[in-house]
């Protein structure tokens, strides 16, 4: 069956690839079931891809023989859409992990800049102190500090004005009455 250029024996089947083994001359030596019996016209014995009004073509080159693998060109373009609809939806999955892990990391970053935030919001007239933050950032040290700074000199400036205001009510008491 080699040496005729027919088909190798099997049971009757669909096939989406089809294939010719040809001497170097160009003489078919073997095929699939379904490739044709003489060798394709439009295929030139060179090495590469092909492409003819109904197929795509590889041809490997061997020392003594080479090999023809061709799929017909509507199942070829099929195969390469489905390949772009699959490496265009694992991509946009990709990018959507991660953006999600992107805006996670982001969210941690900046959660010390939020506690800061309401640190300086929970600061009341009475507030002497800062609470240290759980989660000191080494950039915000010199933030905390001058706040914890500006916070004892407006507590020592509130204590200094209650103290003249009841010295000076209590000076004008009598010059009043």
């Amino acid at each position: 069956a080699l040496s005729h250029g027919r088909a190798l024996p099997s049971a009757a089947h669909d096939e989406a690839i089809l294939w010719q083994l040809r001497s170097p001359s160009g003489r078919l030596i073997a095929r699939s079931h379904r490739a044709p019996d003489t060798p394709w016209p439009e295929v030139p014995l060179v090495e590469g891809h092909v492409k003819t009004t109904e197929l795509a073509v590889y041809t490997i080159p061997g020392q003594d023989l080479w090999l023809q693998v061709a799929q017909p060109l509507a199942e070829f373009r099929r195969a390469q859409t489905m390949a772009a609809i699959v490496a265009g939806a694992t991509v946009m999955l990709l990018g959507l992990l991660a953006a999600a892990a992107l805006g996670w990391n982001i969210q941690r970053e900046l959660r010390p800049i939020a506690d800061f935030a309401r640190t300086i919001d929970m600061v009341g007239s009475e507030t002497t102190e800062l609470a240290e933050p759980r989660l000191r950032r080494r950039e915000l040290a010199p933030a905390y500090g001058a706040l914890a700074a500006l916070l004892l000199r407006l507590h020592t400036k509130l204590r200094s004005e209650r103290a003249f205001a009841a010295h000076a009510a209590h000076s004008l008491r009598t010059p009043l009455a």
